[in-house]
């Protein structure tokens, strides 16, 4: 069951990655699935996280990345774009990671899973999203 959910996941991650290739004439590839980021395009300098949330976009006023995602991807590709993917119940997300928007990093998480999942996040505000 695990591999079957996994696969399903990897799935669509891949959809979304050709959606977003699309959408902003890119060739993002897929990572292995131990990799730290979902998505790489080498040639044009973009790499991106995919995320998957069970809500619309406005039910909070801000959404959350493991702040190591963050970390990874400024200490390993300083000169690439690094696009956050969000996948609501309403649409598909992005937002192009920046510094200066002066983000809110706390520890959170989630214990819905069977276990706790608590780790520091970084917090990026709703109205930073942009539809695809």
């Amino acid at each position: 069951i695990l591999f079957l959910f996994l696969f399903l996941m990897t799935l669509d991650d891949c959809n979304i990655l050709n959606f977003v290739n699309e959408k902003f004439s890119i060739n993002l590839e897929s990572t292995s699935y131990y990799y730290r980021l979902d998505g790489i395009d080498k040639n044009n300098k973009v790499i991106c996280e995919i995320k998957t949330r069970s809500c619309n976009k406005d039910k909070y006023e801000d959404t959350m990345v493991g702040q190591d995602k963050i970390e990874f991807a400024k200490e390993n590709y300083a000169d690439y774009k690094f696009l956050l993917i969000f996948q609501f119940d309403d649409g598909i997300y992005y937002y192009e990671y920046s510094d200066k928007d002066n983000h809110r990093q706390s520890l959170g998480g989630r214990s819905d899973r069977g276990r706790p999942e608590f780790k520091q996040y970084c917090f990026i505000s709703k109205d930073l999203l942009k539809i695809i």
